[in-house]
């Protein structure tokens, strides 16, 4: 087990292992990496709060209410490139290739898409302007995934999931959920099931059948996140209660439980090989264990 402190940060709100070996954290007032060889703590910057970091691990998307959205460089430490945006968003998608940014608002005229690289329109990765269901009725995206081969997104809000085929371009269907306000939810591996949480419960949603496949055993206290093996088999959830629960994904059975003395847990992830995890909560302390599942 390895500890490691944020230094006078406000609590770790959200853990990323880099494919370099190192471990990324977003924290109250701003982006810590470590070494994990070393345990060195590599960058510690105040003035970035990391949005969304990029499938190869190298930069992140940085969105600075005063300045907009650029990227962050994580090999260099520093910003590159020049603004990618300036318009408040409600939420970004990284295309797996790396290429594309996907960013979604309600108080502009609809979505709008952009490259990373050269900050132009993108209308390949999703050509319309004004996303709309069957009838006409606009929807207002209050989050958005991406699968991990990008040939499906699906956004929600007001308690319904909408489905993209992205490979085609076009609207798929919509799902009610049985919450009203998820959090950003999780695709597994093979893009057929999509997890969504709220409060106490998880649930695991059929993206062919439109429905709800699995309701996960309701956790003691609220979800404040969760995460999934790379092999999709196990899920992992935190809590306020300072608890890491392994979930069975097939079958909602708790496999295993872990209490580490690191505050109340608002963060947790594993690593590209399935080998390690990491928590992380309030007081800005963050554990790193053999994940042995």
């Amino acid at each position: 087990m390895i500890v490691f402190n944020a230094r006078g940060r406000r609590g770790v709100q959200q853990l990323h292992f880099l494919p370099n070996g190192e471990l990324a954290a977003r924290t109250g007032t701003g982006l810590c990496v470590w070494d994990l060889d070393t345990r060195a703590l590599r960058i510690d910057d105040a003035e970035v709060i990391p949005y969304l970091f990029a499938p190869d691990g190298r930069s992140v998307l940085v969105h600075d209410h005063r300045q907009g959205l650029f990227a962050y460089s994580l090999a260099e430490a520093r910003r590159v490139g020049e603004l990618l945006q300036r318009a408040y968003f409600n939420f970004l998608l990284w295309s797996p290739d790396g290429q594309t940014v996907m960013t979604g608002s309600r108080w502009t005229d609809g979505d709008t898409f952009i490259r990373v690289a050269d900050c132009k329109p993108a209308p390949a990765f999703l050509t319309r302007r004004h996303a709309t269901v069957p009838g006409g009725r606009p929807v207002y995206h209050s989050n958005a995934s991406l699968s991990p081969d990008g040939r499906r997104a699906v956004t929600y809000s007001d308690g319904t999931l909408h489905v993209y085929d992205l490979t085609a371009d076009r609207f798929v269907k919509e799902i009610a959920l049985p919450i009203e306000h998820p959090v950003p939810g999780l695709f597994t591996p093979d893009g057929s099931r999509f997890l969504v949480w709220s409060v106490f419960k998880i649930y695991a949603i059929d993206l062919d059948a439109g429905k709800v496949a699995l309701a996960y055993p309701a956790c003691p206290r609220a979800v404040h996140g969760a995460t999934l093996t790379p092999d999709g088999r196990h899920l992992l959830q935190v809590s306020a209660d300072r608890t890491v629960r392994v979930l069975d994904v097939g079958t909602g059975r708790l496999v295993k439980d872990y209490a580490w003395n690191a505050g109340k847990l608002a963060a947790v992830a594993v690593s590209p090989d399935g080998l390690f995890a990491a928590c992380g909560g309030s007081g800005g302390k963050v554990v790193v264990w053999d994940l042995d599942l």
